[in-house]
């Protein structure tokens, strides 16, 4: 499936803010967040905001892109940040490489890109075994499609986390896309509950495109 959004829809997208409504939620929450895992972190804008609010014990980081994951270094030195990607298996990727925006993709898009780069993968199970890692109290996921697949390889980590915040889709974005119902249905059977929309993209007839969904475990609130 490729990519369906017209222009005119993007250029009328209308975001709520991210950031005001999450730091409402995660500071209103009976959960005091230790442990920070940012699964997609960028160039470190989001661990750095975390950093802001939380104030966690530990903030860790995943960004494929070497380019974005140095920027991140440098950004956030408060943070122990991975140069791999996510998913739901061990080995390697091919990543591909978009500008201008700096996004590293597991799905292909209809834009011209900057090719593609072979990066190592891990599961995040495999990932918390290695580095004897035994709480999770908020995951962020933003992997530009991949975001289920990340799920997916979270295996026992579910039994660790209190809140997970997932990029979803309404609309398919890049090609064969989970949409949000996917993530939904994949949260239920793991004894994870929505909770909100943290942000919200729409076009300008009012359709939902894309936003951040967060989830909390069953039984917490």
């Amino acid at each position: 499936m490729k990519k369906t959004i017209k222009t005119d829809s993007v250029s009328s997208a209308i975001r709520l803010s991210r950031s005001n409504t999450l730091s409402f939620y995660l500071n209103t929450m009976p959960i005091k967040v230790q442990n920070v895992i940012d699964v997609g972190c960028n160039v470190g804008d989001t661990m750095s905001y975390f950093q802001k609010i939380l104030s966690p014990e530990k903030i860790y980081g995943f960004e494929p892109w070497r380019k974005n994951y140095k920027k991140a270094i440098r950004k956030c030195p408060f943070a122990v940040i991975s140069n791999v990607a996510v998913s739901n298996y061990d080995g390697v990727a091919e990543f591909n490489l978009y500008q201008p925006k700096q996004h590293s993709l597991w799905k292909k898009i209809d834009e011209d890109g900057r090719g593609a780069v072979s990066v190592p993968v891990t599961r995040l199970d495999t990932w918390a075994t290695n580095n004897q890692i035994t709480n999770m109290d908020f995951i962020k996921i933003d992997t530009q499609g991949n975001d289920l697949n990340v799920l997916m390889g979270m295996g026992h980590c579910f039994e660790m986390a209190k809140i997970i915040q997932v990029e979803v889709f309404f609309s398919y974005e890049y090609r064969n896309t989970p949409l949000f119902h996917d993530i939904m249905s994949y949260m239920i059977q793991n004894h994870f509950c929505f909770h909100h929309f943290s942000s919200l993209h729409y076009n300008r007839f009012g359709k939902a495109l894309w936003g951040d969904a967060v989830f909390h475990m069953e039984g917490s609130l």
